[in-house]
């Protein structure tokens, strides 16, 4: 089974690296309902907001922040936050990107970026900043 596993997240990883965003996305969520895992959760949400879902991003930070408070990790934590605060931002929804710009987790590493999205800009606290004009 792990084995299984380990070769669709290959393929999502190829499918991605080949701009094929909509199939990697399609396939990390068939994995996600196979296997719940945060690697899975973060990389479905980094697609979905490569092809501009930022509904169904928002969904799957929150799913994302929910795992990664049940492991304690951190980097996961922070980072979901902050695509939340995003997908939050490009939706118009300032009051959600503000609640989760102000969580501790991100105050405590303020320079948390994403910067491997294709299709957006390095995602920061800044960045979200400008997207909400505050």
């Amino acid at each position: 089974m792990e084995n299984n596993i380990e070769i669709i997240i290959d393929e999502i990883l190829d499918l991605r690296c080949n701009d094929n965003f909509f199939e990697a996305y399609q396939l990390s969520l068939k994995l996600i309902d196979k296997h719940y895992d945060l690697f899975n959760f973060y990389i479905a949400s980094e697609l979905a907001i490569e092809l501009n879902e930022f509904y169904s991003a928002i969904d799957l930070c929150t799913k994302l922040i929910q795992a990664s408070l049940e492991q304690n990790d951190s980097w996961y934590l922070s980072v979901a936050f902050l695509l939340r605060a995003y997908s939050y931002a490009k939706i118009g929804n300032s009051e959600g990107a503000l609640a989760d710009l102000n969580m501790q987790i991100l105050k405590e590493d303020s320079d948390e970026s994403v910067f491997w999205l294709q299709n957006h800009d390095v995602i920061t606290i800044d960045t979200v900043k400008s997207l909400i004009k505050k």
